[in-house]
């Protein structure tokens, strides 16, 4: 907070869109919402003790709070603040509170039914490449159908733009929209044409309001690049976060092995080598390493089983 100082005696949060839209209050008032449910659902018997349960994203930590119970509600709502504040102070706004980043979905099957999952990604790895803006896939959510788009408002315009080219001059670009062209021959059927959609996304008034495209539909209030690699710098201090907010002495494995699927393994949560492994396959994390390396000792009781459980933390985050 650049306007505080060791001498603030207070600080008001301020938004221009109203704060529900400043994600750090967006969070918990959604993940309240969510768990309020639960306990709904839980009062009238409509949740059985052994469900399983998964929650995207930040349901994720509405599902482990809530049914789970890995921490309590004032915990939960620190948590999701942090996160929250993490994300909405990693973008640059201008003095309106306004940033540079945004989010779409984008249906490749409306181009036609042969261009799938593979060649979006490669105009998205193009369009960042030849632009230097960020553009990322960060949800994979139906195969060759459904996906979400998180970056530089200009990316995504450009984005937008160039399928909307590809649509409308579909003689020029049958090749791609067939997926009969090689990947190489790509960029120079389509770089001309993605240059002129990028200039004409710089020319256009800053910051740009993304419009609804041939196969692009902008996510209105979203002004964060979510689940993409610029939210990267952001994961260490939030990491400090679970740690002080997720007791590893009051956790219940029970509540988790084989209920909880990890977005991160979409596979029911085991205290297993295999799936520590597949874990570290993902995620590289020197502390399951760690546990890799002596799994022995923890299974013949040799290391205490809290470091499980506190590598545990790591898979939610």
């Amino acid at each position: 907070f650049k306007d505080i100082t060791h001498d603030t005696k207070s600080h008001t949060f301020r938004s221009s869109t109203g704060l529900l839209s400043s994600t750090q209050f967006t969070q918990p008032a959604l993940t309240l919402m969510e768990k309020a449910i639960i306990e709904d659902m839980k009062d009238k018997g409509l949740l059985a003790d052994h469900c399983s349960f998964a929650g995207h994203s930040l349901g994720e930590y509405s599902a482990l709070a809530a049914i789970a119970e890995i921490m309590p509600i004032e915990s939960l709502v620190s948590v999701v603040f942090y996160r929250g504040l993490t994300m909405q102070m990693a973008v640059e706004r201008d003095e309106q509170g306004r940033s540079n980043f945004s989010m779409c979905a984008v249906d490749p099957s409306r181009l036609s039914k042969s261009f799938n999952e593979a060649r979006l990604q490669y105009l998205v790895s193009l369009i960042a490449k030849e632009t230097g803006w960020l553009l990322e896939i960060v949800n994979y959510n139906v195969a060759n159908s459904q996906y979400v788009c998180a970056g530089d408002l200009r990316a995504l315009d450009t984005l937008s733009s160039l399928i909307g080219e590809l649509k409308r001059r579909q003689s020029d670009f049958q090749a791609i929209l067939q997926n009969t062209q090689p990947e190489e021959e790509i960029r120079a059927s389509v770089v001309d044409t993605l240059h002129q959609c990028a200039n004409a996304a710089k020319a256009k008034p800053q910051p740009i309001q993304l419009e609804r495209g041939v196969a692009t539909v902008p996510l209105r209030g979203i002004d964060v690049p979510f689940h993409s690699s610029f939210l990267s710098p952001g994961i260490t201090a939030f990491r400090a976060c679970l740690y002080k907010y997720i007791d590893k002495d009051t956790l219940d494995a029970d509540r988790l092995v084989g209920k909880y699927i990890p977005n991160l393994t979409a596979r029911p949560f085991e205290v297993s080598e295999g799936y520590f492994r597949q874990v570290f396959r993902l995620t590289k994390s020197p502390i399951i390493a760690k546990v890799l390396a002596e799994w022995r000792e923890y299974m013949d009781g040799e290391r205490g089983l809290e470091k499980v459980t506190q590598s545990s933390e790591v898979v939610v985050a």
